[in-house]
């Protein structure tokens, strides 16, 4: 199924045709990257690598993989990935309407190039941690996510050893390495609840310098990229103020005091309460889209599915926290609060933000230490945010908001066919200032132009299902 049949089905954006690029970067024709990948390349990494967009992996997405990408900047001939046909490994998420109803497609993809007689080019892995590319052979990683039987696992390695020993094998001249993401993403996007912390710094340290010695012994070319802070993400942007401005004039009127929520480990009566207006420094996670509009209503569906999650009847669950009281108005009242699972609470902010910045000054040092390239994506998307989410490159202004910006797809988290793109350009320009090649950039106006606008949408709703398997790809347990 073609792109424009798959990501949303809302008409291209007019602009699009009579957009003017003023950057002359982007008139670069010849591309010279020395015999930087003469050798072949290798990308290592999770999601991010992998293409992975709107929660799914497809090949229609795939074939946009910021790696993929920069391989045709470069002129490598061979770049294979595993591919998965329509509707993707978890099927992916599809805009379904212009009110912004958000569903699976419907069906389950299919591997299409595992006979591929030699390790993939690409081995970024949906799922795993920092741990499972020395350790990991098949899906009993060390998060063990289990994707919904997905398999992603099995489906990148194919029993043919671990990442490392993959990308070992293949002896490339060139790698990017963009892992570790995952060691703080499963933490924060289950709302600091399961897991309840992030990988431990000193671990980190640990496993990165080892894959860091590992791979210098290969003595190719390396980019590496760090991780950015969770904050930046439509994930934990966008349903927040949508809340704040449905209860701006209960507030204004007096008849709520704001929004009851429960904080990490905390569940019983909620002892803490935010109007959403910046104040407090609490993200509503973008699952909590699929409840927000049953605030104010005497309901426990979050313990019902909840319930059903761990097949327990619900009156046990409730029974494991006294007070708790679904008659009362969901989220207005202290005893029926939103659910910490469903926030990044102030403390929780700081403890994502904390190991961020340990494992980044990590990451920094074995790049240092071994002379490669080092991509600060982190540095990269605080300024974007800091920009109001607008992002200007080759003369196209590009938006972190969710559903109408460009750079970032339906499930909130991994970047959109033109993101991809943008994040590959920050790669070239630290490959070009490192190795002193002439990378050419990625032309963002033709990615740009496989995609189409979500200007429409004016609501946000979610199937039942439709973040799950992202959740877990992300680490969220």
């Amino acid at each position: 199924m073609k792109t424009s049949k798959i990501l949303f089905t809302i008409l291209m954006i007019g602009i699009l045709a009579s957009c003017q690029l003023s950057d002359p970067s982007v008139t670069q024709t010849k591309s010279d990257a020395g015999d930087l990948a003469s050798g072949g390349y290798v990308a290592i990494g999770n999601s991010l690598t992998a293409g992975y967009q709107s929660g799914g992996l497809m090949e229609d997405f795939q074939q946009y993989s910021f790696t993929k990408q920069i391989a045709e900047q470069m002129g490598v001939t061979t770049f294979a990935q595993p591919t998965i046909s329509y509707p993707g490994l978890p099927s992916v998420l599809e805009l379904k309407d212009l009110e912004g109803t958000i569903e699976e497609a419907p069906g389950t993809g299919q591997p299409t190039n595992l006979a591929y007689a030699k390790p993939y080019n690409n081995l970024g892995i949906p799922g795993i941690v920092l741990a499972d590319v020395m350790l990991s052979t098949s899906t009993q990683s060390s998060t063990d996510q289990g994707l919904s039987g997905s398999g992603l696992i099995d489906v990148v390695l194919r029993g043919q050893g671990t990442v490392w020993q993959q990308a070992k094998a293949q002896q490339p001249s060139f790698i990017t390495l963009w892992i570790g993401n995952n060691d703080v993403l499963g933490f924060a996007t289950s709302g600091g609840a399961s897991p309840a912390s992030p990988t431990d710094a000193n671990t980190f340290a640990f496993l990165f310098n080892q894959l860091g010695d590992s791979l210098a012994t290969l003595n190719a070319k390396v980019a590496v990229a760090n991780i950015p802070n969770v904050t930046d993400i439509p994930f934990f942007t966008t349903i927040g103020p949508k809340i704040a401005e449905a209860m701006a004039p209960a507030l204004s009127a007096g008849a709520i005091n704001g929004l009851y929520y429960q904080t990490h480990g905390e569940t019983t009566v909620a002892s803490h309460v935010t109007k959403l207006d910046g104040s407090d420094n609490v993200l509503i996670t973008l699952v909590g889209g699929k409840y927000a509009s049953l605030l104010g209503t005497p309901t426990g569906k979050w313990y019902r599915d909840l319930a059903a999650k761990f097949g327990i009847p619900v009156s046990a669950l409730l029974s494991t926290m006294p007070g708790i009281d679904t008659t009362q108005a969901f989220g207005f009242h202290p005893q029926n609060p939103w659910p910490d699972a469903l926030i990044l609470d102030s403390d929780e902010i700081v403890t994502a933000k904390t190991a961020i910045t340990s494992f980044n000054a990590t990451i920094a040092g074995v790049a240092s230490a071994h002379g490669w390239a080092l991509v600060d994506i982190n540095t990269f998307f605080g300024g974007v945010a800091a920009a109001g989410g607008v992002w200007v490159e080759q003369g196209i202004a590009m938006k972190t908001a969710y559903i109408e910006g460009e750079m970032f797809s339906l499930d909130g988290v991994h970047p959109s066919t033109a993101g991809y793109g943008v994040i590959a350009n920050r790669f070239i320009e630290a490959i070009n200032a490192k190795y002193g090649t002439a990378i050419a950039p990625v032309n963002l106006q033709k990615l740009r132009e496989t995609a189409v606008s979500h200007n429409n949408a004016s609501k946000i709703s979610f199937s039942d299902h439709a973040l799950e398997n992202t959740l877990k790809i992300l680490g969220a347990k």
